[in-house]
Parts: C-alpha cells; structure tokens; sequence
C-alpha cells in the first residue's frame, strides 16, 4: 500500500522548483506539463497552459462537464500544443490485444458486452478521508462514473460512439462521501451496421476488487480479466480456445508507456492516440449517464 510520510520535504529531496502562480510557472517556458488537480479545475488549468503553447498531459476524468472543451480543443491546434488525456490503459499490451482481435472479427458480430469495474474508494488513499479525496467530492468533481472512466473509454475506442439507453445507481453504500459511488448503466453501440448493448457497472463501494470486460460474439467470446492479466478467447464454432497470461505484469508499466508517448508528441508536435478529441466519446456518454443518475435522485 502506498504511504505518506509527511517529514519529508519532498521539493527539497528531489530539487524540485515551486511557483506560487501558474504565471510563474508559464513565465518559465516549461517543455511540457501534467495536470493532476482536482477534476473540476482542469479546464481553467489546461487553458493557461495551452494558450501559452505549453505540451500538456492531463489526468482523467478530462473533466467534471463538457464546458471548455471544445476551447481547449481549439487552442491545441492553433497553438500546436499536445492536448493528451491520461488514458494509460490504452497502453495495455491486452486492451491493444482485443481491439485486434475485434479488427479481425475473431468472435465474428459483437452481439453484447459487459464491463465491470469494482474497488474499493477508502482503500486507495489511506493516509486521507474519502470525502476529503477529489473522487469522494461533488466539489472536487468526484464520483464513480468519471473517476472510474478507464473502461468506459476502451469501450468507446473498440466501438465508436454510444447511447445511454438507461441508468441506475447513487450514493449506496455507507462510506462518507457526497457523490454517486455505484452505478450501472445501458449503453448500445453499433458495429458493422448492427446495433449491440452493452453494460456498464461500476463501483468504488466493493471490498472485494473486480475489472473484467467480456464481449460476446456469434461464434464465441473474449474475456479479459485485468486484475490477473489474463485474456481468453474461445470460438467454439471454430475449435478455438486460446488463453494469454502477462503473469509479472507490473501496473507501473502503463505510466511509463504512457509518457513515452506523450514526450514523443511534444517533440514531434503530432497528434496523441488519446488526444482530447479521441477521447471526448466516452467522456461525454460519461456525463450523460451522470445526468441520468442526477434525474433518477431528484425524482425519488
């Protein structure tokens, strides 16, 4: 588990230099820079950076609306500064595995899938209170659906563009925090000029941890499992079960494929595999399911 030891001066340890202003910080014509603050203050964040021209990485959810984006988007390209969203489990040598196997229709038409992340929130930060953590946090611009978005984002990168046919959930469990904290939702997409449904489940009130995505097929399914590592694909129409294990796979990895990438884009100025307009699909059906979330409380 991670720790903090707070007598340590970690400026100090590692030489790191401190602006008291993001106008200092520009004023210094940084190379590049990475957006980790809380969620909701992104956008005013990225937009100081991107309009001084500075490469900036920013942590997911993007952001807790869609107010901003498309200036943020705008100011990218006019000032030829990477916009990345720090999607790092595109960077999954298993999530680039099944978007291969559904290029190659290696399961034939998709006819559903399900995706299911679950966590447990007061585990992650144990050094600090959930609602104090921006992912606890209505302010802060926390809940489960944003904050949880990894999957939700592959999925929109595996099937393009959705529609939240229905959703469910809240603030269940009895954690201390003021955001939605369970939800699951409907979502159908369309794949070779068939329309599929997919559901969404996702929790950060679950002691007992489970990512798993599972996409069925008319001749078989993919099963990935991404707590062990472990894919699966069987075609029984085939003949075909064929499993891949990354046994020692280190999570530590993805971030360290992840800003490889990123330093790539900024030295070469060329456009990111996550850019914010790759992106923006899963990030907009994200609010429309906390929209529908947010209907559902107030007519309770």
């Amino acid at each position: 588990d991670m720790t903090v030891d707070h007598t340590v001066d970690i400026a100090k340890k590692y030489g790191i230099l401190e602006f008291k202003t993001m106008a200092e910080a520009v004023a210094a014509r940084p190379d590049l820079a990475v957006v980790s603050n809380p969620t909701s203050l992104h956008v005013e964040t990225v937009r100081e950076l991107l309009f001084h021209g500075i490469p900036t990485l920013l942590e997911k959810p993007i952001a807790d609306s869609d107010d901003g984006l498309d200036e943020l988007q705008r100011l990218s390209e006019e000032k030829r500064a990477p916009l990345m969203i720090a999607y790092m489990m595109r960077f999954h040598p298993q999530a680039t595995r099944v978007a291969q196997l559904l290029e190659e229709r290696a399961i034939g038409a998709v006819h559903s899938a399900v995706q299911i992340s679950h966590s447990y929130l007061p585990s992650w930060h144990r050094w600090e209170k959930p609602k104090e953590f921006y992912a606890g946090s209505r302010a802060l611009g926390g809940g489960v659906v944003l904050t949880e978005i990894h999957e939700l984002d592959l999925l929109h990168w595996y099937f393009g563009p959705s529609r939240v046919v229905a959703a469910a959930g809240g603030k269940l469990s009895a954690i201390d925090l003021d955001v939605e904290d369970t939800a699951s939702a409907l979502l159908e997409f369309e794949r070779d000029g068939r329309r599929f449904p997919v559901s969404v489940n996702v929790s950060f009130a679950q002691p007992t941890p489970m990512r798993r995505l599972m996409v069925f097929g008319e001749r078989g399914r993919i099963v990935w499992d991404i707590l062990a590592a472990r894919l699966e694909l069987e075609d029984p129409v085939r003949g075909i079960k064929d499993v891949s294990e990354l046994p020692n796979f280190q999570r530590g990895e993805l971030f360290v494929r992840e800003m490889e990438h990123f330093i790539e884009c900024v030295e070469s100025r060329k456009r990111s595999k996550t850019a914010l307009s790759a992106v923006l699909d899963g990030h907009r059906t994200a609010l429309k399911i906390r929209a529908a979330l947010a209907t559902q409380e107030t007519h309770a």
